[in-house]
Formats: C-alpha cells, sequence, structure tokens
C-alpha cells in the first residue's frame, strides 16, 4: 500500500512537472515569461508543502483518489517523505535560478506600474518612461499586443528605452529552439544524405515564412529559343 502511495505522488508531481516545461517552451516565449511561471511553481511548491502538513493531498489528484478509493491514511513517513522531496526541490529551483525575486526587469513587462526609477536606470530613460507610461492609448495597447512586437513599435519614439527593453527580451529563454533545430538536422541528414548540405533546407524549416512556391518556380522558367 506504501509503495502505491508513493507511486500516486510522483505521477502527480511529474505531471505537474511536465505542465510547467511545455509552459516555458515555444517560439514565442520570452525570458520574463518564463521567470514569471518558475515564480509561480515555486509558490505552488509551498502551497503543497503546507497543504501536506494538514493532510490535505487535493492538490495531488492521483494520490487523492487512491486515499479515497481504499479508504486509508497516508503513512507519516510517506507523508514526510513527499514534504522532503518538494523542499528539495524547491531548493533546486532556487539553487539554478537564484534571482527570481528580482524585480528590476519589471518595467519592462508593464511601464505603466513603476513608480520609482528602476535600479541602474538612466534620468533620462526613466524621463521618457514617466512619458511613455502617461500615454493611455499605449497602455490599452500592451494589453493585447506581445511585448516584442509594442517595444519594437515605440522605437523611433522612445530609441534608448526600446533598445534596453529589446535587449532584456532577446536572450532565449529556454532550449525549445535549439532542440528544434537540432530535430530537424537529424530529420534531414540522415544516413543515406551523410554528404547532404543541410543548411538550405534547415533554413526553410525553421523559418515563419511559408514560401510562395509558385511564384519560385516561376522565376526557375528557362526559356528555350528555337533552333
Amino acid at each position: 500500500m506504501a509503495w502505491i502511495s508513493t507511486l500516486a505522488y510522483l505521477s502527480d508531481i511529474f505531471g505537474k512537472l511536465n505542465e510547467l516545461c511545455l509552459a516555458l517552451h515555444g517560439k514565442q516565449v520570452n525570458i520574463l515569461q518564463a521567470k514569471d511561471k518558475l515564480v509561480a511553481f515555486s509558490r505552488k511548491i509551498q502551497y503543497w508543502i503546507s497543504a501536506v502538513e494538514q493532510n490535505i493531498f487535493e492538490c495531488f489528484q492521483t494520490l487523492s483518489d487512491f486515499l479515497e478509493e481504499s479508504e486509508v491514511d497516508l503513512d507519516m513517513e510517506i507523508r514526510d517523505g513527499i514534504k522532503t522531496r518538494m523542499s528539495s526541490l524547491q531548493q533546486s529551483l532556487s539553487d539554478y535560478f537564484p534571482n527570481l525575486e528580482n524585480q528590476d526587469n519589471y518595467w519592462v513587462q508593464n511601464p505603466f506600474k513603476i513608480k520609482e526609477k528602476p535600479k541602474g536606470f538612466h534620468s533620462m530613460n526613466y524621463e521618457n518612461l514617466i512619458e511613455l507610461s502617461s500615454d493611455t492609448q499605449l497602455e490599452a495597447k500592451f494589453r493585447t499586443v506581445s511585448l516584442t512586437i509594442i517595444w519594437s513599435d515605440v522605437f523611433d519614439e522612445y530609441p534608448n528605452l526600446a533598445k534596453q527593453a529589446i535587449r532584456i527580451l532577446l536572450p532565449f529563454a529556454t532550449t525549445y529552439l535549439c532542440e528544434a533545430g537540432f530535430s530537424k538536422y537529424v530529420a534531414t541528414k540522415t544516413k543515406y544524405c551523410n554528404k547532404l548540405d543541410a543548411a538550405p533546407d534547415m533554413r526553410v524549416q525553421l523559418s515563419n515564412l511559408t514560401p510562395n512556391f509558385e511564384r519560385i518556380m516561376e522565376s526557375k522558367k528557362q526559356v528555350h529559343p528555337s533552333h
């Protein structure tokens, strides 16, 4: 019975970890969004630890269903083991991402809630930020358009501010693009095509643009003069 309880918990926690991984994947995920997801997950872990201490297991659906169907209470040793594992998981997150609670770059996500000059900000940039945050039309746009697009749109009006924001958004948040590129490379460069230059094919496969094949073929047509 004890090992089934442990297995049920592991099934639940790995399911939650898988959901986190999926949320961090994708071409449009930026580093600030990834940070928010990790902060939320860390807080969830703290809640789960507190819930387990109170013998509340509804956050672990498989474990909760098993205990309810079996009409048994979770063994104290298993409960303590679950708490220890979750505490270890939370510590691992803190070790890998030590600055999750740092809000220095929050102005990029929502410049309209900044009430004081961000750390390390130049006075001129802060004046531009004040001016930008007073634009009510732009505030409405921030709610509907992605951060990369909105900061690109204001580049002409606030070049230094936009450049700083884009520099923060530019780094890859996850290894998704690297993994996608490697998968395309493996699929293209098979053992039967080991001498093939995969670069041109990968450029098409990884591009967000759909080629206009009809136009391409039209441009490749050759005129055959009469002899």
